[in-house]
């Protein structure tokens, strides 16, 4: 019987031996995972942003995370609301004056795309309802509304045409009908209608 109980006994201490080895490699194991955004944050000896950075803001949420080379952003950059939830992301190329973008509604739906050249919006953007509709399209040259912009329904058909020139209303203007014949049309001169009333209404004659 006691024989039983010494080899109980060093089973025990066995079992406890290998639970505190355990825990000694398992705490700085986890202390390690804790502080590796904190030192994913680097800067080289010219003060420049290297590397992957993950952003925080005051109460630790994340902001956004991205790599940056020699102070650029560069490739894919993810940005975060206040409820953790990604709210764009963004691909930088050509030493970060491209930024192709991509926004989310608070349910991860896409809500735009579109780019950014040197921090203006450029060419085209698109934006979309909460089922995944186009629900309008808007050209930009230098960040300012240029070109044909187009508004939609809820279900995606064309509902106006609209033109801009230097961020005015300058050009051909339309309204369309659900099933797609002309409702209004008009043409606009630095934001002023040239031609009123409509062509496509009736006059009392």
């Amino acid at each position: 019987m006691a024989a039983e109980d010494n080899q109980h006994l060093k089973l025990m201490r066995s079992t406890t031996a290998f639970i505190i080895l355990f825990i000694a490699f398992l705490i700085p194991s986890l202390h390690a995972q804790d502080t590796l955004p904190h030192a994913a944050n680097h800067t080289d000896a010219g003060g420049l942003k290297q590397g992957l950075w993950l952003k925080t803001d005051g109460t630790g949420k994340p902001v956004y995370r991205g790599t940056f080379r020699n102070n650029l952003p560069e490739g894919e950059f993810v940005y975060f609301d206040t409820t953790g939830k990604v709210k764009a992301r963004t691909t930088f190329t050509e030493n970060g004056t491209r930024a192709y973008t991509i926004t989310y509604d608070r349910s991860g739906r896409m809500a735009a795309e579109g780019l950014y050249l040197n921090e203006k919006r450029e060419g085209l953007w698109k934006f979309y309802n909460e089922e995944g509709i186009l629900i309008s399209e808007e050209s930009y040259e230098n960040g300012i509304p240029a070109g044909l912009w187009k508004n939609y329904y809820q279900n995606g058909v064309l509902l106006e045409e609209i033109t801009y020139r230097n961020g005015l209303k300058d050009g051909p203007w339309k309204q369309y009908f659900h099933d797609g014949p002309v409702k209004l049309s008009a043409t606009y001169k630095t934001e002023n209608l040239k031609d009123w009333p409509p062509s496509s209404i009736p006059m009392a004659g």
